[in-house]
């Protein structure tokens, strides 16, 4: 069946002209900005909103370093893993 249909499509015609021949261009096409004019309206270049700081976090951080710095002041191996668990012990929200 698909055999069929393949033979009756008409065959590709060479190029005849220089721009056929050229690759294509892929993507949008650039836009051309009229410099000469006064009046054209330009935006201002996005810029990122400043991220806030929630004060949810701040205790839980800071208990958590002065769980870690008083275990680091007993066993100089302690590690910031054990001080989480530790301090999840003894955290009051």
């Amino acid at each position: 069946m698909f055999i069929n249909n393949i033979n009756k499509m008409p065959p590709k015609k060479a190029p005849t002209d220089d721009t056929a021949t050229a690759p294509k261009k892929r993507g949008r096409p650039k836009k051309v900005i009229d410099t000469e004019t006064p009046d054209v309206k330009t935006k201002a270049p996005k810029t990122k909103a400043p991220v806030k700081a929630s004060g949810k976090g701040g205790d839980w951080k800071g208990h958590l370093k002065k769980t870690f710095d008083a275990g680091k002041k007993k066993d100089p191996k302690y590690k910031y893993s054990q001080a989480m668990k530790d301090a999840k012990l003894t955290y009051k929200k």
